[in-house]
C-alpha cells in the first residue's frame, strides 16, 4: 500500500513541477529556458526517487521532456549530451562498482572494517566516509561513491527488518556522498579554470603548454601530473619542452605548498590570477592556519607583473595592500630579473561587485543550436 502510494505521490508531484514552472516569473538570471531546465530537473529528480514508472522509462523519458519543454531544440541536441565522455566515465565508474560487489574484495573490506570500528551502524557509517574522504583525495567522487556503494550494499544485507535496512540504506547514501564532496576539496580545484584559458588562448592562435593537477603537457605531448606544482627543477624542465614545442604561453596553477617549498621561485609571470580563497589545506604537513595559507598564496603577488583578482573576494585585497606595505618597508626595488623583488605593475579586478574593473552583470541561462549556456554582460569600469 505504502508503495502504491509513494508511486501516485511521485506522478503527482512530478506533474506538478512541470505545470507549476510556468507560473515562475522570469528574470534577468534566469530566463525561460533555465526555468524549464530546473523544472525538468526537479520532475526527473522526483520521479526517480519515487518511482511511479520503472527506472529505466523514467530516465528515457527525459529525453523527450527537453525537447517538449523548449530546454533542447531538438531530439538530436537532447542526446548530444550522452556521447559526452563524462558519461562514459560515470558508466566505466559503476562498472567497477559491479565488478567490486561480485569478488571477495568488497566483503574482505567490509570484515576489515568491522573489526576496527565495530559492529555499530553509525561507527560503520563513520568507517565508509573516513574511507570515501579519503579515496575521493586522489580519485573522483563519483567513482569514489560508485565503488563504495557496492561494499555498503552488501553491508545491509545483514538487516533482517526491512524498515531498518531503509533508514540505514537512506544514511548510508546520504552520507558516502557528502563524504566524497569533503575530500575532493583535499585536492586543488584550480584545473578547470586552467583548461577554460588554454582553450582561450588556443582560439586565439596562441599555442599553449599546461602545468597543474591532473596533467602537464601541451597539444599531443600530455602527461599525467604527479602533483599540482612540480618541483623547481621539473618546471624549468616542462618550460623548456613547451618552447620547444612551440608553446607561446604557459598557464601553471600554483599551489600555496609550490610557492611555501620555493619551487616557482625566480619564475617571472606575466599574469597572476587570484580567484577564490576559502580555509583550505590547513594541517599536518600544509598549514598551521588560514592565515599562513593566505600568506603563502599571496607571495605570488611578488612574481607577477599583473595581478588579476577577484573583486567578490575582498581578502585579496587586504592581501596585496599588505605586501604592498611589506615592500615598502623592506625599500623594496622593481626588477625585471629578478622577480623575487618585484610587486604587479598593474591590477586589475573582476567579478559582479560594482567596482570591478571588469563587471559581470545580467547571468542569464541560454540555449541555442549548440546547448545550454550562460549569457552575461561585461562591462569595463571607465577609469
Amino acid at each position: 500500500m505504502n508503495n502504491k502510494k509513494s508511486r501516485i505521490s511521485g506522478a503527482v508531484l512530478s506533474v506538478a513541477v512541470l505545470i507549476g514552472m510556468y507560473f515562475v516569473p522570469e528574470s534577468i538570471g534566469l530566463g525561460r529556458a533555465g526555468i524549464n531546465t530546473l523544472g525538468v530537473l526537479i520532475a526527473m529528480i522526483l520521479a526517480m526517487v519515487l518511482e511511479p514508472l520503472p527506472l529505466g522509462v523514467i530516465c528515457m523519458l527525459g529525453i523527450p521532456l527537453m525537447v517538449i519543454f523548449g530546454v533542447t531544440p531538438n531530439i538530436s541536441q537532447a542526446l548530444s549530451g550522452y556521447t559526452h565522455y563524462i558519461l562514459f566515465f560515470v558508466l566505466v565508474s559503476f562498472g567497477i562498482s559491479e565488478a567490486i560487489a561480485r569478488v571477495p574484495l568488497s566483503n574482505r573490506l567490509l570484515a576489515l572494517l568491522i573489526r576496527i570500528f565495530g559492529t555499530k551502524t553509525k561507527n560503520i557509517l563513520l568507517a565508509f566516509m573516513l574511507c570515501a574522504a579519503l579515496l575521493s583525495s586522489i580519485m573522483s567522487n563519483v567513482a569514489t561513491t560508485a565503488v563504495l556503494v557496492s561494499v555498503v550494499s552488501n553491508f545491509l544485507h545483514v538487516y533482517e527488518d526491512e524498515q531498518k535496512r531503509l533508514h540505514s540504506g537512506k544514511a548510508f547514501m546520504i552520507g558516502l556522498p557528502i563524504a566524497s564532496m569533503i575530500g575532493g576539496m583535499m585536492t586543488p580545484a584550480g584545473s578547470p579554470l586552467n583548461m577554460l584559458g588554454m582553450d582561450f588562448l588556443e582560439e586565439a592562435g596562441i599555442r599553449t603548454g599546461l602545468i597543474g593537477t591532473v596533467e602537464n603537457g601541451w597539444d599531443g605531448h600530455f602527461q599525467e601530473a604527479e602533483r599540482t606544482t612540480p618541483q623547481s627543477l621539473d618546471v624549468q624542465r616542462w618550460c623548456r619542452q613547451m618552447a620547444d614545442g612551440g608553446c607561446r604561453a604557459v598557464i601553471m596553477e600554483v599551489s600555496s605548498q609550490g610557492l611555501k617549498q620555493s619551487r616557482v621561485y625566480g619564475v617571472p609571470f606575466d599574469l597572476g590570477i587570484f580567484t577564490n580563497l576559502s580555509p583550505d589545506h590547513i594541517g599536518p604537513g600544509e598549514h598551521e592556519s588560514f592565515e599562513e595559507y593566505a600568506y603563502w598564496k599571496s607571495t605570488l603577488f611578488s612574481q607577477c607583473r599583473t595581478a588579476v583578482i577577484l573583486e567578490d573576494e575582498p581578502v585579496w585585497r587586504e592581501l596585496l595592500e599588505a605586501r604592498q606595505q611589506e615592500a615598502k618597508r623592506q625599500e623594496t626595488k622593481r626588477q625585471e630579473a629578478s622577480c623575487g623583488d618585484i610587486l604587479p605593475r598593474r591590477v586589475l579586478s573582476f567579478g559582479q561587485q560594482v567596482g570591478a574593473d571588469f563587471r559581470c552583470s545580467h547571468l542569464e541561462l541560454t540555449k541555442d543550436e549548440t546547448g545550454l549556456g550562460t549569457s552575461f554582460l561585461l562591462e569595463e569600469r571607465c577609469s
